[in-house]
């Protein structure tokens, strides 16, 4: 695990680094879907309509998390593209 500097300032990071970085941040990433977007309530809303019109297992969950999640994509996508334009973007076009 090492780090180099470069004579411009920048930095390299080795692979084993850079894996650890992106395991991290993926190990992270179910509890920023929990917490930071609709997906919690959307699950609910279908699990309780489910119940409403008397069916058991029909859609299964499986299902019901998948709908959940294009629709939470879909929902989120403007707040997505927001955070690509004003924060993304500048700091990618500085380096």
């Amino acid at each position: 695990m090492t780090m180099q500097v470069n004579p411009d300032g920048s930095e390299d990071y080795s692979v084993t680094l850079q894996i650890l970085a992106l395991m991290t941040a993926l190990g992270f990433l179910p509890a920023v879907v929990i917490l930071m977007t609709s997906f919690t309530r959307i699950v609910v809303v279908m699990s309780i309509l489910r119940q409403a019109m008397g069916l058991q297992q029909t859609p299964s969950n499986q299902v019901i998390i998948g709908i959940s999640l294009f629709l939470t994509l879909f929902i989120m996508s403007p707040v997505i593209d927001r955070m690509n334009t004003e924060a993304v973007q500048p700091i990618s076009m500085s380096r």
